[in-house]
């Protein structure tokens, strides 16, 4: 639940948070609870497939290129169906809502970037270490959020708090203390199974740190992105899947395209012409797109 606990952590909203209390809170919790329930089972079961095709395909730049072209083509009928507003213009006549100024070179392309690279450093880290070891990696996510937020975010943890300090959540210094000793046991579990994993993989430990990074500085920005430009959370996916694609087509060229030309048994593989490969393969593409709908849906609260 990295991604669920991670906006946790990012947001800081508690169970004693005005407008959350009686019936519309249970409702609230419920409903957080359903996508925490459906992210880990759409995130655990889409690796596993993942981990099948990279034994048998093993160019993960390539996956991630076909992921998000399977993102970019998908994500519009659904658009349409659900009947998403489209995203303002940064400027215009019009009396609508604008974007912020220099929304698409401050805000869009690195967060696009980082989509690519966190795509990339991922499948890297499921190509290269088991399934179980690049998820207990991925746990560290609210260790990255909390202190990249205090880092960029200037989020301070002061256990000197004050009536004034505290605001409406009514943070306290026992509150300040759970969060750093939360994260202990994390620590602790990472690095268990770092030391005793039969299969460890330095460039896998790496691209999933990596990868888990990423995921954490777009967990950061999107949600400030999504709060201050007030445009839908699956069109802003739309967009950045888009741009990522830009970022993505010159490494496939020098990493797998050069790979591919110099290849003489690719084609030969009886893997890759197996009918149960390439359902395999439609349905990660899916479950990726429905995990991602819940990521900026989670990210979104």
């Amino acid at each position: 639940m990295a991604a669920a606990a991670a906006a946790a952590a990012a947001g800081g909203v508690g169970a004693g948070s005005p407008g959350m209390t009686g019936g519309g809170g249970a409702r609230e919790g419920a409903r957080v609870a359903a996508l925490c329930l459906l992210w880990y089972a759409l995130s655990a079961g889409g690796n596993v497939v993942n981990k099948v095709i990279l034994s048998a395909f093993p160019f993960p730049v390539t996956v991630s290129l076909c992921h998000i072209l399977a993102l970019c083509a998908g994500l519009p009928p659904l658009l349409r169906a659900w009947r998403v507003p489209p995203a303002p213009p940064v400027s215009g006549p019009g009396p609508g809502p604008l974007l912020p100024p220099r929304f698409y070179p401050r805000y869009v392309l690195p967060l696009a970037f980082g989509k690519y690279f966190a795509s990339v450093s991922a499948h890297i880290s499921i190509w290269k270490v088991p399934v179980s070891y690049a998820h207990t990696v991925k746990a560290t996510m609210p260790i990255w959020v909390v202190l990249l937020s205090r880092i960029i975010m200037k989020e301070k943890q002061s256990t000197k708090v004050t009536q004034e300090d505290s605001g409406p959540m009514g943070f306290s210094a026992g509150d300040v203390v759970q969060v750093y000793l939360s994260l202990v046991p994390i620590i602790s579990g990472v690095l268990l199974a770092t030391v005793t994993e039969l299969s460890f993989d330095v460039w896998g430990l790496i691209s999933a740190l990596a990868a888990t990074l990423c995921f954490s500085l777009q967990n950061i920005f999107s949600k400030k992105v999504l709060r201050d430009s007030r445009i839908h959370h699956l069109r802003l996916l739309h967009t950045l899947g888009r741009h990522a694609v830009f970022f993505m087509i010159p490494t496939w060229v020098l990493v797998d395209l050069s790979a591919f030309l110099v290849s003489s048994d690719l084609v030969s593989r009886p893997a890759l012409r197996a009918r149960p490969f390439l359902d395999c393969f439609q349905s990660r593409c899916f479950i990726r797109e429905l995990r991602l709908c819940v990521d900026w849906g989670i990210w979104d609260l």
